[in-house]
């Protein structure tokens, strides 16, 4: 009688490490490798979101997309129709644009806008029965129009003697969120007392913003020698897209300009976007590339 008992348990701890060895198996399967979106999205442009993840041993049973919480788009390979899209405030999929399949799922959103289609995007894979396992990431997304252009500087000389009245003028291209111009002596903040009042246009949503600066230049003074910038909002689009897509070209403006990626950080934590200032500083500890800070 003990004997049976003894070997009765011995089977069903037998039993029970094997449940155990295959969940842990499946647990190291299906993994969810990498999703890739943008910080801000300009509202003029296609806004792309691409999910990739490793089935290994497992199968595929669903894909889906969310917003807020709000499921937008389902991909079920083995079943029809394959793909299913659900209407969500401020989310717009591009006809026969989405690409799935067994390692990723990319789609394309157009017809963005800042109040409606910036928030949390959340790509979900699962598994076929029986594990039914799920794998998630999200990322912070805020939609911006962002501007096209540089600041525009009118009323600056090449040179100016003593006694000159320096009058100049930085406008900016229309954006939304209104642009934030900062006038910069010598690569210091030029004080406020030598700036004019702010003055705003606002064209169908977009905003535009103008400031002059004018000072006198005096014997000694430390704007006899000067360099005189303007900074606005993140500057020209190609400049911010390059920013918002290449970590080592936001390292080289780090090292070289580091008031512009100064400024591209704090306008992606005001719109709320993913803290990319953390994420950045993190890989180039990882990297070595912090020696010359």
């Amino acid at each position: 009688m003990s004997t049976k008992y003894s070997l009765n348990t011995f089977k069903k701890f037998f039993r029970f490490s094997l449940l155990l060895l295959s969940f842990t198996l499946v647990v190291n399967g299906l993994r969810l490798t990498n999703m890739t979106a943008p910080v801000v999205a300009d509202s003029r442009k296609i806004m792309e979101l691409d999910c990739h993840f490793d089935m290994e041993t497992e199968e595929l049973y669903a894909v889906k997309w969310y917003k807020d919480d709000q499921e937008f788009f389902r991909y079920m390979p083995h079943q029809q129709p394959h793909v299913m899209s659900f209407p969500v405030s401020g989310v717009y999929l591009v006809p026969f644009s989405t690409d799935c399949g067994r390692q990723h799922c990319k789609l394309q959103l157009t017809k963005l806008s800042r109040h409606h289609s910036s928030g949390a995007y959340r790509c979900e894979i699962s598994s076929e029965a029986p594990t039914f396992r799920l794998a998630a990431e999200t990322h912070n997304i805020a939609v911006a129009t962002l501007p096209l252009e540089r600041p525009k500087l009118e009323g600056l000389q090449d040179a100016y003697s003593e006694g000159d009245m320096l009058e100049a003028n930085c406008s900016s291209s229309p954006s939304d969120p209104a642009p934030i111009l900062t006038w910069y002596i010598n690569d210091h903040q030029a004080p406020i007392e030598l700036l004019g009042e702010m003055r705003i246009w606002d064209t169908e949503g977009l905003v535009t913003r103008s400031v002059s600066i004018h000072f006198w230049f005096v014997a000694k003074s430390a704007l006899v020698l000067f360099v005189v910038e303007a900074a606005s909002f993140v500057g020209c689009y190609g400049v911010w897209s390059k920013l918002n897509t290449d970590r080592e070209f936001r390292n080289t403006v780090r090292q070289k300009v580091p008031i512009i990626l100064e400024t591209y950080y704090t306008i992606g934590e005001k719109l709320g976007g993913d803290n990319i200032r953390e994420i950045d500083y993190e890989q180039w500890r990882k990297e070595g590339k912090l020696l010359d800070k």
